[in-house]
């Protein structure tokens, strides 16, 4: 079964917004996030933004958009891990 963002290029992800999706995949807040990787909060939610724009195609009508974006790393960074 192919992932939804196979069809949006993983690879336009940067490292960093990869690294901000997987706290965000974990209910990590903003503010925490900042605080984990030691950067300001309007970091975070300009990376937070870009992932969103990124994804913008694959929403899902019944999720909230951060819990979908949460579903979506999930299935295209840890295919295998069991859920």
């Amino acid at each position: 079964m192919t992932s939804q963002l196979e069809t949006n290029r993983l690879y336009e992800f940067t490292p960093r917004e990869i690294e901000v999706w997987g706290y965000v995949s974990k209910g990590y807040a903003n503010p925490h996030i900042a605080q984990l990787m030691n950067v300001s909060c309007k970091s975070i939610e300009r990376h937070v933004c870009a992932i969103y724009n990124k994804t913008q195609h694959v929403r899902h009508p019944m999720y909230q958009p951060r819990v979908w974006m949460a579903l979506q790393y999930r299935e295209a960074i840890c295919p295998s891990e069991e859920r």
